[in-house]
């Protein structure tokens, strides 16, 4: 998808290389801020919730975007405190 296609405040993700191979940003959180001058202007948050601006070259940059998938990073971000919980509850055992 295109970077034009989303309005400010989208939550996307990469989910393909960019035209120069770089494979940088697949998969990961990032706020669409806008474009301008051929800069894709994004704010990146880690997996923290720590934030980044950002910016990117649109030449290079604007095709191979998609909304990233929320729901399916919450359940894993659920599974993943869900599983830390047990394993802390083994060790409490011994």
């Amino acid at each position: 998808m295109n970077i034009n296609k989303f309005k400010e405040g989208d939550v996307i993700t990469r989910t393909k290389s960019s035209d120069s191979g770089d494979r940088s940003y697949i998969g990961d959180k990032l706020v669409f801020i806008g474009t301008e001058k051929g800069v894709i202007c994004l704010i990146g948050i880690d997996i923290l919730d720590k934030f980044l601006a950002m910016k990117l070259e649109a030449d290079w940059w604007s095709e191979g975007w998609d909304f990233f998938p929320s729901a399916l990073w919450e359940k894993t971000i659920k599974k993943t405190e869900e599983m830390i919980k047990a394993a802390e509850k083994l060790k409490v055992v011994k």
